[in-house]
Order: structure tokens, then sequence, then C-alpha cells
């Protein structure tokens, strides 16, 4: 290709769009398959997604400014006034409460960001920079995510997976730590989500604030939510590693899978606060992003 001719900027384009690296020598581990199908198939596919995806959005960022916006006269669990966002959090003393709150929250990335992945699937194969085989589904199988581990190696978008994890290993040989050593291997998983949580800190960073925000309030929940991942991954395989030692077995065998969906869903209530606590002070959910509502009128009238 010449190195300023239109087939080598719409190549590059198509790399954009392609952050896991589909269908090249350095893909991503754990992209999902992708469905083979026709041009025409594909856009009609992708065109009903985003419709579903575009009202899912829609009805948490109406719920989330119900649950964590709404005046506290207006709902149950509020302590705070909402015009101060020091002191706003998703945390709630009523676990009925607190479970929704973290809930709905958590529900957010996931629809936002495959709202954002259908709508640029959609235009990179419309306009011929991609092809369908290059979009596969942006998220792995959720019953797959039986633990830690396996939710953000098997389920969680990977879309930043060889970027963390290069790092990582870069760190790792620096240190003089064998590869393929135990050392290594959670040296590596404490690493790449240190790693990761310095890059999404680093964005929260670089939004504006309130002036009574800090700096640390602004960052630090970002950073020990990713650090617990690591923290609760290293748990969870030591814990793994005892039982099976230990020659103990669950009966019947489907039921370590529910403890490995308790484990996961408690472990993100805990770790889950800790960013969206961030964004909360930072008010960056205050109002729906989508200029539009159809579920606004019902959970949000007074």
């Amino acid at each position: 290709m010449r190195p300023l001719g239109m087939a080598k900027l719409r190549w590059a384009a198509a790399q954009l769009v392609n952050p896991r690296l589909v269908r090249w020598n350095l893909e991503a581990k754990n992209v999902p398959r992708p469905t083979v199908s026709s041009k025409a198939t594909f856009l009609c596919a992708q065109t009903a997604a985003l419709l579903k995806m575009v009202l899912a959005t829609d009805l948490l960022l109406q719920l989330g400014i119900r649950l964590f916006w709404t005046p506290p006269a207006a709902r149950p669990g509020a302590r705070f006034a909402v015009s101060d966002s020091k002191y706003l959090s998703i945390r709630d003393p009523d676990l009925g409460w607190g479970f929704a709150k973290t809930l709905v929250f958590a529900c957010g990335p996931y629809f936002f960001m495959s709202m954002q992945y259908v709508a640029v699937s959609l235009i990179a194969v419309a306009l011929q920079l991609s092809q369908p085989i290059d979009f596969p589904p942006l998220f792995g199988n959720v019953a797959d995510a039986t633990t830690v581990r396996a939710f953000w190696g098997q389920f969680w978008h990977q879309s930043i997976r060889r970027s963390v994890t290069t790092l990582a290993y870069l760190a790792i040989d620096a240190l003089h730590i064998a590869r393929g050593t135990t050392l290594a291997s959670y040296a590596h998983v404490w690493l790449a989500f240190f790693i990761s949580g310095f890059m999404h800190a680093q964005s929260m960073a670089l939004l504006p604030r309130p002036p009574n925000i800090t700096l640390h309030e602004a960052t630090a929940g970002m950073l020990y939510f990713f650090l617990w991942q690591a923290f609760a991954i290293t748990a969870e395989d030591f814990v793994i590693w005892l039982w099976k030692t230990s020659g103990l077995s669950i009966n019947p065998a489907p039921w370590n899978s529910v403890l490995g969906y308790v484990w996961v869903i408690f472990s993100m209530w805990i770790s889950i606060p800790w960013a969206a606590d961030v964004m909360m002070r930072l008010r960056l959910t205050e109002e729906s992003f989508l200029g539009f509502t159809v579920f606004g009128r019902w959970i949000n009238h007074q």
C-alpha cells in the first residue's frame, strides 16, 4: 500500500475500530468466536441489537437519575443533598437499596459499551472498512463468570487486554522474574490490574471536577476497584487450591457454579462502589447522554 493512499487510510481506520485485533496474529485471548454471515444479515441483526441497546441504556440512565440524583425528599435512603457531590455515594445503609444501586450502576458499562460497539460495527461494515466477521460479540457468555478470574478473562470485553498484559510482561522481565513461575503468574495479574486501574484513574484526573473534590477523591477509587480484582483472583485461586487438595467436593456438581456466581456477585458488590463513587463526585451520571428518553416519564415521575 502507498503510504498516503486511500487503501492505507482504510486499513488504518479498520484497525482503529478493531482494538482486539480480531483475525490478526496478535488477537486478544478469549475473544468470542464471530458468527459468519452476509453483510445484509449482519447489518439487519446489528440494527436490531442497536435498538435494544439504546433502550436498555435509556432505562439504566433514568434509573440512575432516580436512584442517585433525585433530591432526598423524593426517594428513600438518601442521606446527603445532591448539590454537593463530595458526599455522594451509591452505597446505602439499607442492604436492599445498596444492592439495587450497585446493580444499576454495574449494568451501565455493559450496555453503554455494547451500544457504542454495535453502532461502530454498523458504520464500519456499511462503509466497507471491515467485514462482519471482524465484529464478534464484545462480551462473552456471563454464564462462564463463575470466578472473578473468569469474569475478567472470559466474559468482560478484551479491548485493552493486549495493552495491559504487554506492559505487565515488560515489567516482569525488567524485574528478572522468570516467566512460567507462580510468582510471575501472580505478578502479572497484579501488574495488569494496576496498569488498568492507573489508566482509568488518569482518565478521571483529566476531567473537570467540582472545586471541593480533591485529586485523590477523583481518582483513588478507580485504582482501588481494579486492585481489588487482583486480590479477589489471588484469594479465590488459593481457596480453590485448598479445596482441591483437601479432596472435598460439592454435590450435586451444579452447586459449584451457583457458589461461584454468589462469590462473583459479592465481590462486585464490595468493589464497584469505589469506582462508582468517583464518577458520582465528578457528576458523570447526573444527566442522560442520549438527549432523549423513553422511560424517563415513568421512572422519574413524581
